[in-house]
């Protein structure tokens, strides 16, 4: 996917200047989506050193690299938080399957490295994370706000929160919630801009599924967002002899996406684009399916192994 997009130049646009993104997504989930993949890639590539051959580890490497040069060119902060957490789930792979952290760390020092040499190489894009500070030490509860990208999205959260106490039960649907727009409690800290920008989306997938479906929208939202994690992380640290290599990859596949979309939520929402959701649920379903169909298949081997149909075998290290 990054390699494809990366030489599919056609694809790309200048609708947003001269941040990099293709003419169907805006920069920020393109960059999140992307930052995404390459860091897939770079957790594959170490994974599967030893069974790949040194065309394929040098592809991998210039993968790792177009993707990174597609995140800091296209603009976008969004999913940089996760990183630190999907890394921190490699590491324990480590260390659960060798009982060492050694691989994982160096991985991850590697990644970071490489990524800061690709942030330094965009001043814009330092700047960018220099903002998110300032914005946030500058903002104002009980005064007129500027219209910033992150004082925004503070001030979205407060708007969302006040939409959703009116309304907690059924939730405004889509727009509903326009009716109570120029509500005091509001018109205090959010500029008339800002207060008509949240029907392109809260920006916050919590927010907005509070706001546009009440208290059911936050269930859903939590249970898609987090389920998958934990059962992810359980597979993940269980400590079973018999428990499959596959599992724990299909684990550590799914826990990343997981976290990313978690910390991907808290700047834009997750299920406001089709490919967006497509990409997430659609991954998040195989990495599943895969480690409950192992999981099954090693419960009815067990069966028959008591019922003295087929032997026992040693499979722990099947798929070493």
């Amino acid at each position: 996917m990054v390699l494809f997009t990366f030489l599919n130049r056609y694809s790309w646009t200048d609708k947003w200047g001269s941040r990099i993104t293709t003419y169907f997504v805006d920069p920020l989930n393109f960059g999140s989506i992307i930052l995404l993949a390459t860091e897939i890639t770079a957790i594959g590539l170490i994974i599967f050193w030893n069974k790949i051959s040194n065309y394929h580890k040098i592809a991998y490497a210039l993968i790792i690299c177009f993707g990174l040069y597609m995140v800091t060119y296209c603009g976008s902060r969004t999913g940089w938080l996760a990183t630190p957490a999907i890394f921190y789930v490699l590491i324990k792979y480590y260390e659960i399957k060798n009982g060492e952290k050694r691989r994982g760390a160096i991985v991850t020092l590697a990644f970071i490295l490489v990524s800061i040499i690709f942030i330094y190489q965009s001043p814009g894009y330092v700047q960018k994370f220099k903002m998110i500070i300032d914005e946030i030490i500058e903002y104002k509860f009980n005064e007129m706000n500027p219209d910033n990208s992150v004082t925004m999205r503070i001030s979205f959260v407060r708007m969302g929160l006040y939409y959703f106490i009116e309304n907690p039960i059924k939730g405004w649907g889509d727009l509903g919630w326009m009716a109570k727009m120029y509500s005091p409690e509001l018109v205090n800290y959010a500029s008339e801009f800002t207060r008509e920008y949240a029907k392109n989306g809260f920006h916050n997938e919590l927010v907005s599924n509070a706001v546009h479906f009440g208290i059911f929208g936050i269930i859903a939202a939590i249970g898609y967002l987090f389920i998958p994690l934990i059962i992810s992380l359980y597979y993940f640290k269980k400590k079973n002899i018999k428990m499959k290599e596959n599992i724990k990859i299909s684990s550590l596949l799914v826990a990343s996406v997981s976290l990313h979309f978690i910390f991907h939520s808290v700047a834009t929402e997750v299920t406001n684009l089709i490919f967006l959701v497509s990409f997430f649920s659609l991954t998040i379903s195989i990495g599943l399916g895969e480690i409950l169909h192992e999981e099954i298949s090693d419960l009815e081997r067990d069966r028959l192994v008591k019922k003295g149909h087929i032997q026992q075998v040693n499979t722990s290290n099947k798929s070493e």
